[in-house]
């Protein structure tokens, strides 16, 4: 369930991840779609590792986070609205895949 942006300007979704889109490996992002309890439907986004300079030790522990996550597991996301989705800044595994 979505919730507005706090003070902190977070939105916070919890849903089920049904695709992974993870271009990492050749200089992309990552793209997670999960469906929300209601029905409604979120793009989660994550940029690439190839950056200048490299990326902080906070990304690469939520990279690892991501890599963890598998299509039908429940996941909590809070990060930034931005037109195409939510820009993750942190990422939670509530339940693994059924």
């Amino acid at each position: 369930m979505p919730s507005g942006p706090g003070t902190s300007g977070l939105v916070v979704v919890t849903g089920r991840v049904t695709q992974i889109e993870n271009a990492v490996p050749v200089d992309g992002g990552v793209r997670i779609d999960i469906i929300l309890e209601g029905g409604k439907t979120e793009q989660l986004l994550f940029p690439s590792l190839f950056t200048s300079p490299p990326p902080s030790e906070e990304t690469l522990k939520l990279y690892d986070v991501i890599r963890r996550v598998e299509l039908g597991d429940r996941i909590r996301a809070e990060g930034k609205r931005v037109p195409a989705g939510i820009e993750l800044e942190a990422l939670a595994i509530l339940e693994g895949h059924p």
